[in-house]
């Protein structure tokens, strides 16, 4: 369990120079458990090269867009993913990109569990047809033959959810392609979202040294020292005081930012956040892209299996 921290955010007087989405990863019940020390935004990223040669000439805006894009932008030899019109991986972070576009969450503000709730059933029925019924992104990864590229930048695929890690593997791996990477805002169904991942510090309860931890904690949050530590691994430093800081001026970088503060949502957080949200949600998500079980029986065993681990 992590410690409350709000006297000593409070005497700190920082807090309001972080974004929103990312701040809100560190709160519980109105209380602050950390600090954030970097960001990720995941949007839309497309290659409008290929798009361009599938006939499409815009930006996919809804989810039904979404689909036609990425069903015209798909070529298989056979079984064979030759380009993946959408390369969505079936994993539980990608899940809540969609499940928030449609109204939907694990939780309400108030702690609630509805998980199974039909905007969340929707939503799952939607991501496992990409992968199933559609077949524009595939179940395993799509593998780059060069190590350490992504499938994007190896012309493996024409869209997909990415941050601005995909923009350095352009960058690094494929420049003469870089100007067709396009860094798009987020899709909508019932309204316009993106996730914003964010890793943050916190002292642990237990901690026989809380002081001292803290001293750390302000160290690393520093605004010079938290701009140098995102630099080095290309992440988003989240305080608004740095957003044109240094490497931030570059404008695709620019461009995640304003995202991250137009449409950026964070996950709610609870003490039992990993299990909820790697174990739980990852199972349902499997579950159901997987074909083993319907949408709706797995994220209705979901809710029951979330109940019983915040119970503990």
């Amino acid at each position: 369990m992590a410690l409350e921290l709000d006297k000593y955010v409070a005497n700190w007087g920082q807090k309001d120079d972080f974004y929103e989405s990312a701040w809100s990863t560190v709160s519980y019940q109105g209380k602050t458990y950390g600090v954030p020390i970097l960001s990720a935004p995941q949007t839309l990223m497309y290659r409008k090269d290929m798009l361009q040669g599938s006939g499409v000439d815009s930006s996919p805006t809804t989810w039904d867009d979404l689909e036609q894009v990425a069903l015209k932008a798909t070529k298989r030899d056979g079984d064979k993913f030759v380009v993946s019109g959408f390369n969505a991986r079936p994993i539980w972070q990608q899940y809540m990109w969609f499940l928030f576009q449609n109204g939907g969450d694990v939780f309400t503000s108030d702690g609630q569990v509805v998980v199974n709730s039909p905007e969340a059933v929707e939503s799952l029925d939607y991501f496992s047809r990409l992968f199933n019924q559609d077949r524009v992104a595939s179940k395993s990864s799509i593998a780059a033959p060069t190590a350490n590229v992504g499938a994007m930048a190896a012309n493996l695929v024409a869209m997909q959810l990415g941050n601005q890690l995909t923009v350095r593997d352009f960058r690094q791996n494929n420049p003469s392609q870089a100007t067709n990477l396009v860094v798009a805002d987020p899709i909508a169904k019932k309204q316009q979202v993106t996730t914003n991942w964010t890793d943050w510090l916190a002292i642990s309860k237990q901690s026989r040294h809380a002081d001292a931890a803290w001293n750390f904690i302000q160290f690393v949050a520093d605004k010079d020292n938290l701009l140098k530590y995102n630099e080095t691994m290309y992440f988003i430093p989240p305080r608004k005081s740095l957003r044109t800081a240094g490497y931030m001026s570059d404008p695709q970088l620019q461009q995640f930012v304003t995202i991250m503060e137009k449409y950026g949502r964070s996950i709610n957080t609870n003490p039992a956040a990993l299990e909820v949200y790697q174990t739980i949600m990852q199972n349902a998500v499997d579950d159901a892209v997987y074909q083993k079980k319907s949408s709706k029986q797995a994220l209705d065993d979901a809710s029951r299996n979330i109940a019983r681990a915040m119970r503990r």
